[in-house]
C-alpha cells in the first residue's frame, strides 16, 4: 500500500513515525534504522521549501498535556523525554482576575481565583510541559528524517488538488494528488495533515469548509524568565505557580517559563533551504532559558499578522495598563514602552520587541473525517484527516498538539490491525491480491478511526469554545459570574476535571474497538 501524508508539521511527522513503527516495523526501539525493503511505501510531503521553515508560521509556545506526551511515548524514541528536558514542567497554573483602578490610576485590583490543574505525573504518568511549538516540531522532524531513506520526506510540494482516479487499474493508486509545479503523485491512502487551511478537507467532506474566525486574537512574545519574578512574596494561604493566567474585563494576559537552557548542537537547522546540523558559526547551538507571555482580546475581524508593531503595542498597553499584577506592568513597560532592564535579563537568541499576532481560526465540527473511494463496488483508495485539518482548536483548549499526536497513533494502530504485513518478497499475483485486500480494509480502518476519535475531540472543541468566551469583553456582572464560576471550578477534584481528557489512552481505546474484530484479519501474522 502507498500512503502519502500531506503536511510535515507536528501531526504529519508523528503520523509518518507511527506508520513506520506499526505498519512497516521500521524500528522497535530508540535505535532507528530504515530497512532496505518495506512492505508499504509511506511518503511525507511538505509545501514549504524546507520543513524547518514551518517554525516561522506555527506560532509561539504551547502547553503539551500528559495525554499528548503519553501518545508520543508509544514511538519508543524518547521524544517526550527530549521535550521535558527542553521545556518547563508545569502541572499547575495560577488563575487570577485583574481590574484597573476606577480612577484610571496605576494601582489596580487583583483577585486570586485558585490553581488550575494542568495534569501531573503522579496521576497521568506525565506532567504538562510548557514549551516552544517550534521545538516540538523540530524534535519530531528530526526523528522523521532519521527514518527517511532519502526519498520519502519531500519539501516544496505544494498541493493544489486531490481527486479520485476513476481508472486505477495500473496499480498506482486510486487517489491523485496534483502539485503547483504540475507534478502528480498517486496513492492508495492520503492523510490530510495540512492544517487549518487544508486542501484535503474539502474533498473529504464533499464541499468547501471555510475556517471560522473565532473573534479572538492573541498577541505575545518572548522574555527572560527573570522578568517574571515578583518583588512581593506570595500569600502563603494561596498556592502559587510561575505560570499565571489573568482574566480582565476586556481580555486575558498570561505568562510562564517555557524553556530551560540546553545544547542544541545535535538538532537540525535550515541553511540555504537544506536541513543540516547546526554549527558554532550559526550560533544555533547556543540556548538560554526562555519565558513567554501572551494577551488575548476580542476583535470583530482578524487583524493582519504583520501589522504595525507600534499599533499592536499601544493596544496591549491600553488593555492592561493599570493591572493589579506587577509582573504584567513590568512586561508592558519593557515591551511597549522600551523600558530598559538589566543587561543580564536581555535575551540573546530572541527579539523581545518582535510581537506575534495570531488570530484564532478554528475548524467547524465536521460531518466526517474520512472518505473511501469506490468504483463498481471495489475500493480504489481513501482520504483521512487528522490534527488541525480535522479539528483546529482555540489555543485555550491546551489540546491541539496532544490531539494530533493521539490522532496519528490511533490511525496507525488501526491500519496495522487491518492492513497486511506481507513478506518482503512475493510474486506479482500474490502482491496484487494483497493490495486489493488492503484497499478493502480501508472500509473498516477509516470509519473505525473517525468513530473513535471524532466524538472525543468534538467534546474538547465544544468545551474550548465555551471557555474562550471568558476572554471577551465582559460587563461587570459577567465578570462577577466568571470569577465565582472559576473559583468553584478550580476546587473540584483533578480526576473529575481532567481524567476524560488527560487519561485518554490510545492503546486501550483502540483495543476496545478491536475486541469485536478478528485479529490477523487478512491472514498475515502481526
Amino acid at each position: 500500500m502507498k500512503i502519502i501524508i500531506i503536511g510535515a508539521g507536528i501531526g504529519g511527522c508523528s503520523t509518518f513515525l507511527f506508520l513506520h513503527k506499526y505498519l512497516n516495523h521500521t524500528y522497535a526501539t530508540s535505535s532507528v534504522s530504515s530497512p532496505s525493503s518495506s512492505p508499504h511505501q509511506i511518503l511525507l510531503l511538505e509545501a514549504h521549501p524546507n520543513p524547518l521553515v514551518t517554525q516561522k508560521h506555527i506560532g509561539g509556545g504551547l502547553g503539551l498535556a500528559p495525554n499528548g506526551l503519553r501518545a508520543l511515548e508509544l514511538l519508543g524514541l524518547g521524544i517526550p523525554e527530549k521535550i521535558v528536558k527542553r521545556g518547563v514542567v508545569m502541572p499547575f497554573a495560577e488563575a487570577r482576575s485583574s481590574y484597573p483602578a476606577p480612577d484610571g490610576g496605576e494601582e489596580g485590583k487583583e483577585v486570586y481565583l485558585g490553581l488550575v490543574t494542568m495534569g501531573g505525573e503522579k496521576r497521568y504518568g506525565w506532567s504538562n510541559v510548557m514549551c516552544e511549538r517550534g521545538m516540538v516540531h523540530e524534535i519530531v522532524l528530526e526523528e522523521a528524517l532519521k527514518v527517511d531513506n532519502g526519498r520519502d520526506v519531500k519539501s516544496g510540494q505544494k498541493v493544489v488538488g486531490v481527486r479520485q482516479r476513476h481508472d486505477p487499474s495500473d496499480g498506482q493508486g486510486g487517489v491523485q494528488i496534483e502539485f503547483q509545479d504540475g507534478g502528480i503523485e498517486y496513492a492508495d491512502l492520503v492523510v490530510g495533515a495540512d492544517g487549518v487551511w487544508s486542501q484535503v478537507r474539502d474533498v473529504v467532506v464533499g464541499h468547501h469548509v471555510e475556517p471560522h474566525f473565532e473573534g479572538l486574537t492573541g498577541t505575545g512574545g518572548w522574555l527572560n524568565p527573570s522578568i517574571l519574578t515578583r518583588t512581593t512574596p506570595p500569600n502563603s494561604k494561596q498556592p502559587s505557580s510561575p505560570f499565571v493566567m489573568t482574566f480582565t474585563p476586556n481580555g486575558f494576559f498570561g505568562y510562564t517559563p517555557c524553556r530551560t537552557a540546553f545544547d542544541r548542537s545535535n538538532s537540525p537547522c535550515e541553511t540555504d533551504g537544506v536541513t543540516t546540523r547546526p554549527t558554532a558559526e550559526n550560533e544555533r547551538s547556543k540556548t538560554e532559558p526562555l519565558a513567554m507571555w501572551w494577551s488575548s482580546y476580542e476583535a470583530p475581524t482578524p487583524p493582519p499578522r504583520d501589522g504595525p508593531q507600534d499599533q499592536i503595542k499601544a493596544q496591549i498597553k491600553a488593555r492592561h495598563q493599570g493591572s493589579g499584577d506587577e509582573v504584567i506592568q513590568r512586561i508592558i513597560s519593557h515591551i511597549c514602552d522600551g523600558e530598559e532592564i538589566e543587561a543580564g535579563d536581555k535575551l540573546k537568541d530572541q527579539d523581545e520587541g518582535k510581537l506575534l499576532v495570531l488570530p484564532t481560526f478554528i475548524t467547524p465540527i465536521l460531518e466526517t473525517w474520512h472518505r473511501v473511494f469506490e468504483a463498481d463496488g471495489v475500493v480504489t483508495g481513501g482520504l483521512v484527516l487528522l490534527g488541525d485539518a480535522a479539528h483546529a482548536m482555540p489555543p485555550n483548549s491546551g489540546q491541539g498538539v496532544s490531539s494530533a499526536a493521539e490522532d496519528a497513533a490511533t490511525l496507525a494502530l488501526l491500519i496495522s490491525h487491518y492492513v497486511s504485513s506481507p513478506p518482503a518478497a512475493v510474486d506479482s499475483t500474490t502482491s496484487s491480491s494483497i493490495r486489493a485486500q488492503d484497499l478493502m480494509a480501508l472500509k473498516h480502518v477509516l470509519p473505525a478511526y473517525t468513530g473513535l476519535r471524532k466524538p472525543h475531540v468534538d467534546k474538547i472543541l465544544t468545551l474550548a469554545r465555551k471557555l474562550g468566551n471568558s476572554k471577551r469583553v465582559l460587563t461587570p456582572r459577567q465578570c462577577w459570574f466568571r470569577d465565582w464560576f472559576m473559583w468553584a471550578l478550580f476546587k473540584l477534584p483533578e480526576g473529575w476535571m481532567n481524567d476524560w481528557k488527560f487519561g485518554w489512552n490510545v492503546e486501550k481505546e483502540v483495543e476496545k474497538v478491536l475486541k469485536t474484530e478478528k485479529s490477523g484479519w487478512w491472514g498475515w501474522s502481526k
